[in-house]
Formats: C-alpha cells, sequence, structure tokens
C-alpha cells in the first residue's frame, strides 16, 4: 500500500473516532441535564439583618433628675431607658426621716 493511503484511512479513523466520542458525550450531556431537580416555592418572608460592631453609644439628651429634699427611695416607679415626661414621678422617697424632724421641731414650738 501505498504511503497516502496509509495516512488517509488513519485519518478517516482518528475522524470516526473523534466523531463518536463527541456523539457519546453529547447524549451523556443531554441525559444529566434532564435529571429531576428539587424546587421549592418562593415565599415572601422577612429578613432579619443584624450587625456587631464596638463602638461608643452617647445619648442625644441626657438628664439630671433630683430631689428638692434629701431622703431615702423607697421605691422606683419606672424601669431603665423607660421615656419619661416632664412632671412625670418617677420615684416615691421615704419620709420617715424628713417627718421625724418635723414633728420634733413641732415640739419645740
Amino acid at each position: 500500500m501505498k504511503r497516502r493511503t496509509i495516512i488517509g484511512i488513519a485519518v478517516l479513523t482518528a475522524a470516526l473516532i473523534a466523531g463518536g466520542g463527541y456523539a457519546y458525550y453529547t447524549r451523556s450531556a443531554a441525559n444529566e441535564a434532564a435529571k429531576d431537580v428539587p424546587t421549592v416555592v418562593a415565599e415572601r418572608m422577612n429578613i432579619k439583618s443584624t450587625v456587631e460592631a464596638t463602638g461608643t453609644i452617647r445619648p442625644v439628651d441626657s438628664v439630671e433628675v433630683s430631689s428638692k429634699i434629701t431622703a431615702r427611695i423607697s421605691s422606683v416607679l419606672v424601669k431603665e431607658n423607660d421615656t419619661v415626661t416632664a412632671g412625670q414621678i418617677v420615684a416615691t422617697l421615704d419620709g420617715k426621716d424628713y417627718e421625724a424632724k418635723r414633728d420634733q421641731a413641732q415640739y419645740r414650738v
């Protein structure tokens, strides 16, 4: 056989093998794409977004609360971080010491 004939047969054989391999590859890729994939219906939901950070928190307004008299606090009527208004009672004072001083002053008169 001539050398050209042998090369032609080798090229034709290689082309047939390559074509067969390509056909096999495309069929298996099509079969893989046709497999069932689990799906879920989309729902509207609230998403909670949180951020963790370090820093210093400063209040917009800061107010000092004081009493006209010096006495012990008997009860606190608000909780920490409650919003209060001007004139609102936030605590009650124990008036026993104050009443004792008043009574003592009355006895002196």
